[in-house]
């Protein structure tokens, strides 16, 4: 449980690809829900994280957004734990999205800086 290490030992058997270690097809799976729910949600959740009262205020069900959200956020957790340890999923969770807070403004920039950072910092780790 949490060592990357020991990932390639345990695997699983998929039709096309062949051998794949379980923990990286479970975050492969999280990966692909986390981007089609958040891309089907992304203006209400910009709207709700930046204007919850003009939100509410619309019709848009801020509490339902917010605890799916805190959802999703679990679930990566849980799958990460499994993959890499607990120290590396906090780590890898918080220090790309705090450099692109720091670096940019926008959301959306924000979010692909996100995505670069990550990238950037497991190949070099």
């Amino acid at each position: 449980m949490g060592e990357i290490a020991f990932d390639p030992w345990n695997t699983m058997g998929l039709p096309i690809v062949g051998e794949v270690p379980i923990a990286t097809f479970m975050l492969i799976l999280v990966l692909i829900v986390i981007v089609v729910i958040i891309g089907a949600f992304y203006k209400e959740w910009k709207l709700t994280t930046f204007d919850s009262a003009l939100a509410v205020s619309l019709g848009i069900p801020v509490m339902v957004l917010h605890y799916l959200f805190m959802t999703l956020v679990s679930i990566t957790t849980v799958a990460g734990f499994d993959a890499v340890g607990a120290i590396m999923v906090v780590a890898m969770m918080i220090a790309p999205a705090a450099s692109a807070y720091l670096w940019i403004d926008r959301l959306s920039m924000m979010m692909i800086l996100i995505a670069e950072f990550s990238v950037l910092s497991a190949v070099i780790g």
